[in-house]
């Protein structure tokens, strides 16, 4: 799994993941292994924005970003770039397949911010997709959304939707007011945090920001130190609530 956030902050986009790779393994006594690695998930599109992934793997994030690299020249906007994505997802996973893979797709189209997230999976808004676990293709657009995370999202959520609720409550503005080291740091907090109770996340963080007029680089940066576990009277490891793979706050 892995955890990955789109999140817009005043007239900016942020793209922020962490980076390791979980696979498990048969050792030589037939027994499952846990082996960790290092890997990216965020990728600068020319001058058009980002793309980010989540979820199983096993070979399809390879053979997507080998697409677009071959396609990258005719791709005009953020929206072509999604449309090649959920394209390519639907050619190549078949419906009822039971995995789950998606992409986060980010820029600007005319000056307004663009938050697109294909994937194969189950839809959790859907009570009849959910009851019969069908797994199928889904393309949406967020750009309404103030943030998108997915993978092992639940600390993501807490943290975010808290203080933008605090905000709304006394009418202050609180996260709204960093700048952008602030909110970069607030998002490194935020994947490091995750990090304490979820073992398919680590290695180091990935983030960059897309505007209007500019897109920067991925700046990897490592982990934040957090003692945060310690102070906290729950157990953070408890798998008593099992947060599902999407997660999105409004404005």
């Amino acid at each position: 799994m892995s955890l990955i956030i789109t999140y817009k902050h005043i007239d900016n986009i942020f793209v922020v993941s962490d980076t390791r790779i979980t696979k498990i393994l048969v050792n030589e006594n037939n027994q499952p292994e846990t082996e960790y690695s290092t890997e990216g998930k965020v990728y600068k599109v020319g001058n058009i924005g980002y793309y980010m992934c989540w979820g199983t793997f096993s070979g399809i994030k390879t053979k997507l970003n080998l697409k677009i690299r071959r396609n990258e020249e005719s791709l005009r906007d953020i929206t072509d770039l999604k449309n090649l994505i959920s394209n390519f997802l639907e050619e190549n996973i078949k419906t009822g397949e039971q995995l789950e893979f998606g992409v986060h797709i980010s820029g600007f189209t005319n000056n307004n911010p663009k938050i697109y997230h294909v994937f194969h999976g189950i839809n959790i808004e859907s009570k009849k997709d959910i009851k019969n676990k069908i797994y199928k293709h889904h393309a949406h657009d967020h750009s309404d959304l103030r943030a998108l995370y997915n993978g092992k999202q639940k600390q993501a959520h807490y943290l975010i939707s808290f203080l933008l609720h605090i905000e709304r409550k006394i009418d202050k503005k609180v996260i709204s007011a960093f700048n952008e080291e602030e909110i970069k740091e607030f998002l490194k907090m935020v994947v490091s945090y995750t990090s304490l109770s979820e073992d398919t996340v680590g290695g180091s963080v990935n983030i960059a920001k897309i505007t209007h007029a500019d897109i920067t680089n991925i700046e990897n940066t490592e982990l934040s130190e957090i003692e945060l576990k310690k102070c906290l009277s729950f157990d953070l490891t408890s798998s008593a609530y099992e947060a599902a793979p999407t997660g999105s706050v409004e404005p």
